[in-house]
C-alpha cells in the first residue's frame, strides 16, 4: 500500500500537575488506503518558525509517562477519509530556572513517511522534557 497523505490534529490535551497529555489525531486525506506501523516523528517550532529540538522517546509496551501507557506496535490500516491516532505526555512546568520553548506548532511524521504535518490546534505552549509517545493504533480513542 501507498505512504499515507495525511493531515494531522491535536484534538484533545489534559494538563494536570505539570504534565500534559494530548490525543494526535492522524487523518488520511489521499485517494487511496495507505498503512503506518510503529511510532511517529515528532518536531516542533516557534510561531517564527524556528525548529525547536525535541528529545521524543517512544514508550515501549508496559512502560508508562505519566498517564500514557506504552503499546505495541502493530500495522494499522487507514481507509480514505479514516483516521488513526497516538497518545503523547510531556513536562510543562520549568525546573529550576530553566527556560521551556514556547511550541506554536508540532510537527508529525508518520511513521516511514516522507513529510511532516503541523498540529497546532490545542497544543499547550510550553514543552519542558522530553516527549513520550506511544505507537500508531487505529482509530480515534488510543489508550
Amino acid at each position: 500500500m501507498p505512504q499515507c497523505h495525511s493531515a494531522a490534529k491535536v484534538t484533545s490535551t489534559a494538563p494536570a500537575l505539570g504534565q500534559t497529555v494530548a490525543l494526535v489525531v492522524i487523518h488520511n486525506v489521499g485517494l487511496t488506503p495507505c498503512t503506518l506501523d510503529g511510532y511517529p516523528g515528532l518536531a516542533a517550532e516557534t510561531s517564527s518558525h524556528a525548529r525547536i529540538q525535541l528529545r521524543v522517546r517512544d514508550l515501549a509496551p508496559g512502560q508508562r509517562a505519566g498517564a500514557v501507557s506504552g503499546v505495541s506496535p502493530q500495522l494499522v490500516v487507514i481507509g480514505v477519509g479514516q483516521q488513526a491516532s497516538f497518545r503523547l505526555a510531556y513536562g510543562d512546568t520549568p525546573v529550576g530556572s530553566a527556560q521551556c520553548p514556547d511550541v506554536a506548532q508540532l510537527l508529525v511524521t508518520p511513521p516511514n513517511g516522507l513529510h511532516s504535518v503541523a498540529a497546532a490546534q490545542g497544543l499547550p505552549p510550553s514543552v519542558c522534557t522530553s516527549v513520550a509517545v506511544q505507537a500508531i493504533q487505529a482509530g480515534t480513542a488510543a489508550s
